[in-house]
């Protein structure tokens, strides 16, 4: 048991520690988390809302073309109910 729990700590601090100290301990949970990600964050929704806009405008036109089906049906089944009240009310 005490050899697991030796085995396994020095592999992790080892990358970790590694890692924090290249890139300026971005991988450290106690300090990196805390400032860089904010500043990531901050960037990201410029870079991501064009192509969620890019994204939406290419589904617009089968959007509009189930809406316009459906309106169809709708006008459809409307005309049907119509037709079977006014021959009700002559009946």
């Amino acid at each position: 048991m005490s050899e697991t729990l030796k085995a396994t700590p020095p592999a992790l601090p080892l990358h970790s520690t590694e890692a924090g100290q290249q890139s300026g301990s971005p991988d450290d949970p106690f300090e990196g988390p805390s400032k860089e990600p904010l500043k990531d964050l901050s960037a990201r929704p410029p870079a991501v809302m064009p192509s969620f806009a890019k994204m939406m405008s290419a589904l617009k036109v089968p959007l509009q073309h189930f809406r316009a089906n459906e309106l169809k049906e709708l006008k459809k089944t409307l005309a049907d109910i119509q037709k079977k009240q006014k021959s009700a009310a002559t009946q």
